[in-house]
């Protein structure tokens, strides 16, 4: 194994980075270093602590890039394959990750340690988002990575958010024959000798001989593309393993599988935290992930990581108690999960009559019901101020959110939808909330639209009645709903100055349109009472079945509008089309409308907040 570790030397900066340079080229044909290389290819490499910038990592980082693809006839593994690569503490932002992405993406099978640490990583630009982005997917096929330290990196919420949603919708878990295409075959003389005696061998049971015992089934496919993409392993790191075992070490891989994940200090706000949150409640033990890799030199981790955690996220100072308190909640719940499958393993395994006397369900029912209403309390909180203090626009999920509900109900919220005229028995509530009677003098006859429902033209437009009106009345079949009426003017119509300015005025739902967001319907649910304001008078909704519509805009399928709103949007990659569809779903509800505008008095953030949840799109979903 070469070592090029500079931690002794006194150089630094742009000489650091110039010598680091010659002693890569060394390895390159005809250099004296060639043959070494080709004997044994791993290489680790340490420039911590050498105040490097952008710019002096640029100096080397092309020779090392040529030294892992080059290839000929003596150096048919390449002329680097990096195991180790320290930065730790230098000057590096999101511009080196670029090229250090490829280093990660050409080393998959080789990588197991990379300290990126006490650097000036930060990530705020549209730009930086794609670089960062595109680095940490690099990460996608690493199986043998043990210990990723990002730690005392500025990263900011915007690298967080990223982050998690890297690593909450990357996969974890494959099947050993889907590994092929990521380790390559296993190229042993020995083996393909004895093999091919064997297949000499006409015996009258084949699959039954000794010698072919235990041979792997290979994808011919998957092994072609292998090869093209260099993933073979024939020597160097992996030419200890046997093909079962890298297969074995292949079945989890990405970000989530690394055992060790440093994330302390990086400038984490409320925001950052609920991302965080939804990244630990998927972690696994690092006791767990260790299952899947070989055994090896000890991971340096961290004074304060904590014992089983895979991503160590201690200290962040900048976080408010509770915000940590959450997070820590995320953990403890994770690892009762995990527990509660373990104790159920044991009961099952347990003959009648058999119990080890210490696990009591009732009691760990009672605990989790404790924890889970703590945790509820926690996220409700951290997510109420994230949107306050930090605004919709400092995460993209909710930014994204937000435009597609928008761009939804002004395409697909047509008023021949809305429900027919009342019965004769509605009845008329007065005293109107401040912002019904906002809307209704904010618009002119000019915005009626020209399918107007049969029980508006019973209403004049004279202006004679200042005061608007919420009906309350009966609809044909199950549906009950409050409508609003304007005796001035029109509904608040998609697309006016008002409907951008206060809408979407995203006070606390219907529970069916909620349970329709959720794909969880439940039509004998009641709704809640709600205090319209002050002065006012309770209106109590009764639950409805969701209208259901068949046919929408120009004759397309609702799932073709979908694809049309999520790309005019950019809402692939961030949301799912589940997401993506229940946003569209409650857009599209005229029972979401009238209910909206029957609540006021919370404040912005408090009604972004409800819409998020309503529709479950406040954090990312894995695939």
């Amino acid at each position: 194994m070469g070592k090029l570790n500079y931690t002794a030397r006194k150089i630094s900066g742009i000489k650091l980075a110039q010598v680091v340079s010659k002693d890569l080229k060394k390895r390159m044909p005809p250099a004296i270093g060639s043959k070494a290389a080709a004997r044994d290819p791993t290489l680790e490499i340490d420039v911590a602590g050498k105040d490097l910038t952008d710019d002096d990592f640029a100096i080397f980082i092309d020779d090392l890039l040529e030294c892992i693809k080059y290839r000929d006839t003596e150096h048919t593994e390449g002329l680097a394959k990096v195991t180790e690569f320290h930065l730790q503490k230098n000057q590096l932002t999101v511009r080196s990750l670029s090229k250090l992405g490829e280093v990660i993406a050409l080393n998959p099978g080789d990588l197991r340690e990379l300290d990126l640490s006490n650097n000036t990583i930060r990530v705020e630009a549209p730009e930086e988002k794609k670089t960062w982005f595109d680095f940490l997917s690099a990460f996608k096929n690493c199986y043998l990575l043990k210990k990723l330290d990002l730690g005392s990196n500025p990263l900011g919420p915007g690298g967080i958010e990223v982050l998690a949603r890297v690593y909450i919708k990357s996969e974890l878990d494959f099947i050993e024959d889907d590994a092929v295409a990521v380790i390559g075959p296993i190229v042993n003389q020995d083996h393909d000798i004895i093999e091919d005696v064997a297949a000499l061998r006409m015996t009258e049971d084949k699959e039954n001989s000794p010698l072919r015992a235990g041979r792997s089934k290979k994808s011919p496919g998957k092994a072609k593309a292998a090869r093209q993409n260099g993933h073979t392993h024939a020597a160097s790191a992996t030419k200890n393993y046997t093909q079962a075992e890298l297969k074995h070490f292949a079945c989890t891989r990405g970000l989530r599988s690394i055992p060790f994940f440093i994330l302390p200090d990086t400038a984490m706000t409320n925001g950052s935290a609920c991302h965080l949150a939804s990244m630990l409640s998927f972690q696994r033990t690092s006791e767990q992930l260790l299952d899947f890799l070989p055994s090896g030199k000890t991971a340096t981790l961290p004074d304060t990581t904590p014992e089983s955690k895979s991503i160590i996220w201690k200290p962040n100072d900048g976080l408010m108690p509770h915000t940590k308190r959450l997070l820590e909640m995320a953990e403890i719940l994770t690892d009762a999960k995990a527990e509660s499958l373990s104790d159920d393993d044991e009961v099952e395994n347990e003959g009648p009559g058999e119990s080890n006397g210490e696990f009591d369900p009732i009691a760990q029912r009672k605990l989790q019901k404790k924890m889970d209403v703590e945790y509820t309390r926690l996220t409700k909180r951290v997510r109420m101020e994230a949107l306050k203090l930090g605004g919709v626009h400092s995460m993209d999920t909710w930014v994204i959110a937000l435009k597609m509900m928008t761009t939804s109900r002004a395409l697909l919220l047509e008023d021949k939808d809305r429900a027919a005229e009342p019965s004769p028995g509605a009845g008329v509530i007065d005293a109107p909330s401040e912002f019904t009677q906002a809307l209704a003098h904010s618009h002119s006859t000019q915005d009626l639209v020209h399918d107007k429902p049969q029980w508006w033209q019973g209403y004049n437009n004279n202006n004679n009645h200042d005061i608007p009106q919420i009906v309350v009345g009966e609809y044909p079949g199950p549906y009950k709903f409050v409508e609003m009426a304007f005796m001035a003017a029109p509904p608040i119509c998609p697309g006016s100055e008002q409907f951008d300015k206060n809408f979407p005025a995203l006070q606390p739902v219907s529970d069916a349109a909620a349970h329709e967001a959720k794909g969880n319907s439940n039509p004998g649910a009641e709704s809640s009472s709600h205090k319209a304001g002050k002065g006012t008078t309770r209106a109590s909704l009764t639950a409805h079945k969701p209208f259901r519509k068949t046919t929408w805009r120009f004759g397309l399928p609702l799932e073709f509008w979908r694809r049309i709103i999520a790309e005019a949007v950019g809402a692939d990659g961030i949301l799912d089309p589940q997401q993506q569809m229940q946003i569209i779903r409650y857009a599209t509800d005229w029972n979401s409308v009238s209910y909206e505008m029957t609540i006021v008095g919370a404040e912005d953030h408090q009604q972004i907040w409800k819409f998020l949840e309503t529709v479950n799109c406040f954090t990312y979903s894995p695939l």
